[in-house]
């Protein structure tokens, strides 16, 4: 039996990963089919073998759009989190918007609102900068 994600125990949180495993596997397709076949007849008149092809050309071609992919389900995961914890939790920010509605206690909820969206843009540019550090040597990184 799997664990859940966190100690609220939603099914609904468990059911995320599948969603974000295709957001990446998206990219990574659009990143293998934006290989310039220049790139890989090179390899191929070069005597590359097909292990060599995939290892040296066509994944470092692929690892700008696979950390992409990985940044946008980032933002996937932090918005299935914040209602997860809205659903079935009794701690976090995704509690405190929900149980501070029924007082009405409208400056916690936007305190809050604020509070994530701070949280996320700092997940943001963390993981804008790791693309930036470790995807630069293999191509073009914006």
């Amino acid at each position: 039996m799997r664990r859940p994600l966190c100690r609220c125990g939603s099914a609904r949180v468990n059911g995320q990963h599948g969603r974000r495993a295709v957001i990446v596997a998206v990219n990574a397709t659009a990143g293998v089919m934006n290989v310039s076949k220049n790139k890989l007849l090179a390899a191929v008149t070069l005597g590359a073998s097909q292990t060599q092809i995939f290892v040296h050309v066509v994944l470092p071609a692929t690892v700008p759009f696979i950390l992409t992919g990985m940044r946008i389900a980032m933002g996937n995961s932090f918005t299935a989190v914040v209602s997860a914890e809205m659903i079935s939790a009794n701690r976090g920010l995704g509690y405190l918007i929900y149980d501070s509605r029924l007082w009405m206690a409208t400056d916690t909820i936007f305190l809050s609102i604020l509070i994530l969206g701070f949280f996320g843009l700092g997940a943001d540019i963390l993981f804008r900068e790791v693309i930036k550090r470790f995807a630069r040597r293999f191509g073009a990184v914006a």
